[in-house]
């Protein structure tokens, strides 16, 4: 008899634990269908998402295209308009019900799912000698800003503490005939802490280990006043490109989407 009431208690705690397991699959299933959405970005990159698990859906072009999104240009809020990206001659279109096209150049990103994502805008500064200055004797890295074609530097208040951060980046390029050194750096400033994101030099241009890599959006996913960024880059002599999205994970920020570089499409 008590091994009896032993086998049917066991019977009752597995029931009872599968359940619970299989409920708790639920209800995080459940949660991720409400933080679920689909990115639209600029250059070219389709992203559906749940919360921060992204997969890239660029190839499956035909079933995203030219669709209804919410559509921000240069940190503006245009409404819900179709979406539009000519592979052909890669330019980009924003058709509203008239047909009209509202998009000519600057920044832009659609969305569509149960979240809300709020535009940003913001400035690009050039980055100050004393900047560099400081990156150099903070992060213990040695660079020669003569070589620089481009650079950026983005102050906002990052991750909702009422104070401004820094986001800055800048690159040799990969065309400008022969340096004895080629880099690439992306770096965020944190409370007068320096969080090397990309830091990438070579001697050569024909390894894809550095290339050009510029902040080419940023936005508020889920509208919680903390920002991310789409970084976009292009890599080595072959000239294949790689676009991600980072978001702040404590006072650092970290990249959301796997990105493996691929022949340029934009």
């Amino acid at each position: 008899m008590k091994d009896r009431k032993f086998e049917i208690g066991v019977m009752i705690f597995i029931v009872t634990f599968t359940a619970v397991v299989i409920g708790g699959y639920l209800i995080y299933d459940i949660i991720l269908s409400k933080q679920s959405y689909t990115l639209f970005l600029k250059p070219f990159k389709i992203l559906d998402c749940k919360k921060w698990k992204c997969e890239d859906v660029s190839k499956d072009i035909d079933k995203y295209n030219n669709k209804k999104y919410n559509v921000v240009i240069d940190g503006e809020d245009v409404g819900v308009n179709s979406l539009y990206f000519n592979s052909a001659n890669s330019k980009y279109y924003v058709f509203n019900d008239e047909n009209q096209n509202l998009y000519s150049n600057g920044s832009l990103f659609g969305y569509t799912g149960k979240v809300s994502i709020s535009p940003v805008k913001y400035d690009i500064e050039k980055i100050s000698k004393d900047d560099f200055n400081n990156f150099k004797d903070k992060l213990n890295i040695d660079f020669n800003e003569n070589y620089i074609i481009d650079e950026g530097k983005i102050s906002l208040d990052f991750d909702d503490d009422g104070k401004l951060e820094t986001l800055y980046y800048f690159y040799t390029g990969l065309d400008v005939g022969t340096l004895d050194m080629y880099f690439e750096y992306v770096i965020f400033e944190n409370n007068s802490k320096f969080y090397i994101i990309i830091g990438n030099s070579s001697l050569s241009t024909d390894v894809d280990n550095v290339g050009i890599s510029s902040v080419t959006n940023v936005l508020d996913i889920f509208d919680d006043g903390k920002l991310e960024f789409v970084l976009s880059s292009r890599y080595g002599a072959t000239g294949k490109t790689c676009d991600s999205i980072y978001r702040l994970k404590g006072k650092k920020f970290v990249q959301v989407n796997d990105c493996k570089a691929v022949e340029n499409k934009r």
